[in-house]
């Protein structure tokens, strides 16, 4: 099982981090946990991708460029640090 955390900040806003356990670590939990955080600025969905696989969307509640978003993924095999462009 994957445990880890990420990290959301909305333009220059300050970054929240949202922790996985292993007893929680699925897509679901992991939007929900995200959606739970008061002020995070995004709301997080999970979508189903063209070949059955399922993927995180994160969606900025503010419009434009003032809207963008940088994300910081940590776990044990991997960290990345990916810009979303909207």
């Amino acid at each position: 099982m994957l445990a880890g955390s990420i990290s959301i900040q909305v333009d220059s806003g300050a970054a929240q981090t949202i922790t996985v356990g292993t007893s929680s670590n699925t897509l679901s939990t992991l939007a929900d946990a995200i959606n739970d955080t008061a002020n995070i600025g995004v709301k997080a969905s999970v979508v189903q991708n063209a070949d059955d696989s399922y993927s995180l969307q994160l969606e900025s509640n503010t419009a434009g460029s003032a809207g963008s978003l940088g994300s910081d993924f940590q776990h044990s095999r991997y960290h990345q640090t990916p810009a979303l462009p909207l």
